[in-house]
């Protein structure tokens, strides 16, 4: 819970900051009207921000209005025929196995190289996000795979489900090119010495920056969708192996999405052997081999249910 708090604490006060350098540092409850918070909306467009982060900072608005009811009645801003919050429209991508593999034989050099290759290894490590990336440790490798809780449902869920991540070749690599050579701790190096979580929350924030941005100088140089990020790994990851007809309680615990209607019949499946051989399906197998038919790929190497 501590880097949600984290990340309230600095939406609130980013909030503020932006209010202060439209309006002053003086400015009462009874000058937020619709008028005002359209105002507000199209500064903050015109300075560059999404509508998702308008979004964010509207809705803190109202968070504290609404907390000690410093606005009602006619003067209350939000709702219908008064200011309405935008909602941002974030698109799920999801790319083809192709061009994944376009990516991954991708000539660059350091730091591009390394932020490609932590988008590689969200997408071959069942679409897990950076923080659990940065936040993976060694002593969570065990027999060959990764196994852990999500950061997110493990503080949010009374009831956890531990993943499993086959340390395919691509994961391998990644590992031993970048990874903590003591083998000690962290995985990967990025949190090393880092003492507070709000240190940690920053540093992860700028990784992931850091991945998005390398990600799509690279998918303008090979003509890829210009909008990929660290959400479309996940997203491949499920779209994919849906194509290739592996069974959707498979998926739904390689992302830890569960609940007990499914323990039984995923029992069967959670062996070892079916997680390498489910996940190796979206590796490279040769020159081109992907492009040519996936689902045939699909109809030859797995036996359906």
């Amino acid at each position: 819970m501590a880097d949600d708090r984290v990340n309230y604490a600095e939406s609130y006060s980013s909030t503020l900051s932006n209010l202060e350098r439209f309006k002053g540092s003086k400015i009462s409850f009874q000058t937020i009207t619709p008028d005002f918070l359209r105002r507000f909306e199209k500064y903050l467009i015109e300075s560059g921000k999404s509508v998702t982060t308008v979004g964010f900072y509207m809705r803190n608005i109202r968070t504290v209005i609404n907390s000690e009811k410093y606005l009602s009645g006619e003067k209350y801003p939000f709702g219908r025929g008064k200011y309405v919050i935008p909602k941002g429209e974030r698109r799920e991508l999801a790319l083809e196995l192709s061009q994944i593999h376009m990516i991954q034989a991708y000539k660059c050099g350091d730091p591009i190289k390394l932020y490609r290759d932590l988008w590689l290894f969200s997408f071959y490590g069942n679409g897990i996000n950076m923080t659990d990336i940065c936040r993976l440790k060694y002593d969570e490798i065990k027999n060959g795979e990764i196994t852990f809780i999500r950061k997110k449902t493990k503080e949010k869920r009374r009831k956890v489900v531990r993943i499993f991540i086959p340390i395919t070749t691509p994961l391998k690599k990644i590992i031993k090119e970048y990874g903590n050579k003591n083998k000690e701790g962290y995985i990967f190096p990025f949190l090393d010495g880092i003492q507070t979580e709000k240190q940690r929350v920053r540093k992860i924030a700028d990784i992931t920056k850091n991945v998005n941005e390398a990600i799509q100088l690279i998918a303008k140089d090979l003509k890829l969708p210009d909008n990929i990020t660290t959400y479309a790994t996940r997203h491949s990851y499920v779209t994919i192996l849906e194509r290739l007809h592996v069974p959707r309680v498979f998926i739904q615990n390689s992302l830890g999405h569960t609940d007990e209607s499914v323990t039984d019949s995923y029992s069967k499946m959670a062996e070892r052997e079916l997680r390498f051989k489910y996940n190796t399906l979206l590796l490279p197998m040769g020159d081109g081999e992907i492009v040519k038919d996936l689902a045939n790929r699909a109809k030859t190497e797995i036996i359906l249910n």
